[in-house]
């Protein structure tokens, strides 16, 4: 892809993910009127633990990019995660191949890099959902073996296979990039590692906030149920931000804890504090110089 088409992609993407924010935001916050907000307190740590996900999710990236430390693609990354506000599941992936591409990665490392990613994410969510198995008690019994489904991506994060399967591909589509780009394998599980930090990180914003409607819901309860909802919601692909069907999963699995109620208001002020915590990391990371060279 050409250097300006992939600043053009970058800027266009940028500017619609922005504009889908303060939709979203709008949206959200018209229907969290009747609602009583949390204290200063619950909301600042919510948004603390949110940023703290983020940190993890773009130190799960520039591991498989083999970039760790460098400044301007963690701040490409937290630009493109906006992207999900958009409608499709896309935009978020093209942004963070596009933002990467522009900032010196291979075009064919940096798609490989998106897809191992995107599988380590749901990974690690189906890693922390198991948790739903465990502290669901009141659920059906059917209902409590539905997050062991998450045992399968974790099978396949072998580089062995992800090589194998893109040479096969590469074989067939001379297009598709070879099985020697896909990132090696302790980068692979680091991205991993750093994806279980995001779900517990992410996880616990949410409880903090659920804190502030009742105290009928545990902490590993409330991270296990979140990062299973927000696992199946990311597959949810013509849903933007999985909006929804989150909500839904998470009445369904805390419903039983608590009033479903507690669970939609928590829903929306997440959601709300998530936006403010990513377009607040967006403009702090995109301040500063542009013209410092991309550290390693």
């Amino acid at each position: 892809m050409a250097p300006g088409i992939t600043r053009a992609l970058r800027v266009t993407l940028g500017l619609a993910a922005l504009v889908a924010c303060v939709v979203a935001f709008t949206q959200t916050w018209d229907r969290s009127r009747d609602l009583v907000i949390p204290g200063w307190e619950k909301l600042l740590g919510a948004g603390v633990l949110i940023l703290v996900g983020l940190v993890c999710g773009a130190n799960g990236w520039l591991y498989l990019l083999e970039r760790r430390g460098s400044r301007r693609l963690a701040a490409t990354f937290y630009l493109s995660q906006i992207g999900k506000y958009l409608p499709g599941a896309i935009w978020q992936p093209a942004g963070q191949l596009a933002m990467a591409v522009t900032e010196g990665v291979p075009a064919p490392t940096a798609s490989t890099a998106v897809a191992v990613y995107m599988l380590t994410l749901i990974a690690a969510g189906g890693t922390v959902g198991l948790g739903v198995a465990i502290s669901g008690a009141d659920l059906p019994l059917a209902a409590r073996l539905v997050p062991l489904a998450g045992l399968v991506p974790i099978a396949l994060l072998r580089r062995a296979w992800m090589s194998r399967m893109l040479d096969r591909l590469h074989a067939r589509v001379p297009r598709v990039p070879s099985g020697e780009v896909v990132p090696g394998q302790p980068a692979i599980l680091a991205s991993y590692l750093w994806g279980i930090g995001v779900m517990i990180a992410t996880g616990a914003a949410f409880y903090v906030l659920a804190t502030a409607y009742t105290s009928d819901v545990g902490p590993a309860t409330a991270v296990a149920a979140f990062a299973f909802a927000w696992t199946v919601g990311f597959l949810a692909i013509p849903v933007p931000a999985g909006l929804g069907v989150r909500e839904a999963l998470l009445v369904a699995t805390l419903g039983s804890a608590t009033r479903p109620g507690v669970v939609l208001a928590t829903s929306l002020v997440y959601r709300l504090v998530s936006i403010v915590a990513e377009v607040g990391m967006v403009g702090v990371t995109r301040i500063g110089p542009r013209s410092r060279p991309l550290e390693e």
